[in-house]
């Protein structure tokens, strides 16, 4: 099996480090005391390429939406035992050390639109109160053209090669060449979001046999055409179909390759993960929504089929009773967060990345929705330099610390029950992405979602659909893109 170099040293690291901390906690013991009279440099794991800096004990006040799902992102108790808390804790510590600054989260525990909408009054209110705001990416985007953030493209500090930063999706939120949001390992948010499918190991093998070719396939591509694709995912699905209860009828209590609710927005982590595009920039940088090309209508066409013609894939009713929890679909289809919902299935599962749509596609993609931190246009430029170096921090620590704890400990652990599931995690996390028409999609009347909308309500002609739609969503882009003309101009 072909195995990624990904996040490899640095967990290693990272493991070896939360190790000592561990046990340093509980034997009374303190970290200094334990590494003590070693010659390593501890700047020598980190990921980053920051000089030595000292903001003289500056505050940072970070706002940030705090949900159920996204609990513990920011902010963590280091003594409840588990690994995640602790790494999340010690990034927080390396940060404040490493430059000399106090942070200081600030949960607004609301709806995300009511979250954003406080942030965005008291910014333009001319209020000082944060440095950082952290909220859902839909609610950043439609924030983002009224002027209240500011651009932090050529950060002195932010060095977007890094891979702890998610190029990808900065790239795909970014407009007229302004950064107004970034998206990384700042918080684990991006990685809990991120496609995920699960696969029963005992269903799999009683219907299609050892698992080990299986993984064999999905590995192969990737970094290489080929793999694990929705042609081969339509077929195994076909295959899968079982009528258990002997009725001669489709119904739930037959055998299938997955179940996805009727308009679950798993249509939309399904479409974004395809490694299709639907938009594309045009000689200004400027987005071109897409979707009107023989590509995507050949796409939707073959995902349409896939969906209403295969007798191994359904599509359950939105109102269906969840009661009966006995398993009867081979494959699952959600993010890596519900991964943690199933730590305490006795049944086996594996873990692999989303299928690709292309064959000669040679890298998976992984729909996520993370956090997008951004910056007040009320920050001085004087701090905004020193909030730059904070983000870079923030991230960098993040993907040395946090992101491992996570995969390797938390995920292998708990709830992955073989060791290739780690490396499928990395290439999910390297595959993390997103489409404008999705990102923005709240600004350009809900086009995002079209694919689930046509399908959960039996609509196979998207060209005529889109053609009663072009009108409004071109006339929404023109308005974003006026918006940050008029609103942004003095960045």
């Amino acid at each position: 099996m072909k195995r990624k170099d990904t996040f490899r040293k640095a967990i290693a690291a990272a493991l070896c480090a939360a190790c000592v901390f561990s046990f340093a906690a509980c034997n009374g013991t303190s970290q200094d005391e334990e590494t003590s009279g070693r010659n390593e440099d501890p700047k020598e794991v980190y990921l980053d390429d920051l000089p030595d800096l000292d903001f003289g004990g500056e505050k940072i006040n970070v706002f940030y939406w705090n949900t159920s799902f996204l609990n513990n992102e920011l902010t963590a108790d280091g003594h409840t035992g588990d690994v995640v808390d602790l790494a999340i804790n010690n990034r927080n510590i390396s940060v404040e050390d490493r430059l000399n600054v106090s942070m200081n989260y600030i949960p607004g525990e609301i709806a995300a639109e009511i979250f954003m909408s406080v942030a965005r009054d008291e910014i333009l209110s001319g209020s000082t109160d944060y440095d950082l705001i952290a909220g859902a990416y839909y609610e950043a985007a439609k924030s983002a053209q009224m002027g209240v953030f500011r651009d932090m493209a050529g950060s002195k500090y932010i060095d977007l090669s890094k891979k702890y930063w998610n190029n990808d999706y900065i790239d795909q939120l970014t407009l007229r060449n302004k950064q107004y949001m970034l998206v990384g390992d700042l918080s684990l948010s991006g990685v809990k979001s991120a496609a995920t499918m699960t696969f029963d190991v005992e269903l799999f093998e009683k219907t299609f046999g050892p698992i080990d070719e299986f993984y064999d396939l999905v590995l192969s591509g990737d970094g290489d055409k080929g793999g694990w694709t929705y042609d081969l995912l339509s077929d195994y699905s076909r295959r899968a179909y079982v009528d258990l209860n002997g009725n001669a009828q489709r119904d739930n209590g037959d055998q299938y390759g997955f179940e996805v609710k009727h308009s679950s927005s798993i249509f939309d982590v399904m479409t974004y993960s395809s490694g299709v595009s639907f938009s594309h920039r045009d000689d200004n940088g400027d987005p071109v929504i897409d979707v009107k090309n023989e590509k995507v209508y050949d796409f939707f066409s073959n995902f349409y089929k896939m969906f209403r013609e295969n007798m191994g894939i359904r599509i359950s009713g939105a109102d269906e009773d969840d009661s009966d929890t006995t398993v009867r679909d081979v494959f699952s289809f959600g993010t890596m967060q519900d991964l943690v919902d199933m730590r305490a299935n006795e049944r086996d599962f594996g873990v692999t990345p989303y299928p690709k749509y292309y064959a000669d596609d040679t890298q998976y993609h992984a729909s996520t929705a993370p956090y997008t931190f951004s910056v007040p246009v009320t920050v001085t430029d004087d701090r905004a330099e020193m909030i730059g170096a904070v983000l870079e921090c923030m991230a960098s620590e993040g993907g040395r610390l946090c992101v491992p704890a996570y995969y390797e400990i938390a995920l292998k652990d708990k709830y992955t029950r073989d060791d290739v599931s780690i490396d499928m995690l990395d290439i999910i996390h390297d595959g993390a992405t997103t489409d404008f028409i999705s990102a923005y999609s709240e600004c350009l009347g809900g086009i995002g979602h079209f694919v689930g909308h046509l399908i959960s309500y039996e609509e196979p002609n998207l060209a005529s659909w889109y053609a009663a739609k072009e009108g409004m969503v071109n006339a929404k882009l023109a308005e974003l893109l006026e918006a940050y003309d008029k609103n942004t101009a003095e960045d």
